[in-house]
Parts: structure tokens; sequence; C-alpha cells
């Protein structure tokens, strides 16, 4: 599968595609911001101005997950639902919906050259 390396730079670099996801949908996004704890460290996602910045916050929303469910996350390969139901992601009940808006589950595809 995949395993992230550097939690923050990752999503440093997924915010424009989190920006947009969340732009596209009618869910609020909490005002502490969202902190998402695994066992590779955490970071936290705040919004301001609509906009979403990485910052050094310690909030009461958190996310708690693995870093290879984290990666199924990520990957569009599994949902927050799905997730949910195995208790492999720990996350507020009225936060699932911006979690989701976030991190929706998608048709995630492997090309053959890239099967070992």
């Amino acid at each position: 599968m995949a395993r992230v390396i550097e939690l923050e730079s990752t999503f440093r670099k997924l915010i424009p595609t989190i920006e947009t996801r969340l732009a596209g949908t009618e869910v609020e996004f909490p005002g502490e911001g969202l902190e998402f704890v695994t066992d590779i460290g955490s970071v936290c996602l705040q919004q301001r101005v609509k906009r979403l910045i990485l910052a050094n916050a310690n909030t009461k929303s958190k996310v708690r997950i693995d870093q290879p469910d984290l990666v199924q996350l990520l990957f569009g390969y599994r949902s927050v639902e799905d997730l949910l139901i195995e208790r492999e992601i720990q996350v507020v009940k009225k936060h699932t919906s911006a979690v989701s808006a976030l991190f929706p589950k998608q048709n995630p595809y492997m090309w053959w050259g890239d099967r070992y």
C-alpha cells in the first residue's frame, strides 16, 4: 500500500485539494480546527477566512487514527463511516461530516505497473 513519512508535509500539500472539497459542501468546519492524532505525530487544520492552515494548536476536536488507516482515508480507499464501523478512527460525532467532506471515499485505482 503506502506509508505517510512526513505527516505535516503531507497535509500541507493536501491543503489546496482539501479546501476545494470543503468549498463544494455545506459542511461547517469546526471553529477551533481539527487535530489529526496518529501514531506518527499530529497535525492541526484550522480555517481562517475560508482558507485552511496548519496550526500548532491543541484542540478538543481530535481525530484519532493510526497511520495505515489514515493512508486509506487519504487515498479515498475507505470512508470515515467505514472506519467508524470498524472502530479504526475516533472522531466526535458532530465532526464526522467535516472529516467526510475533507476525505471522501473515491474510486481508487492502482496501475498494473505499480503492483508488485
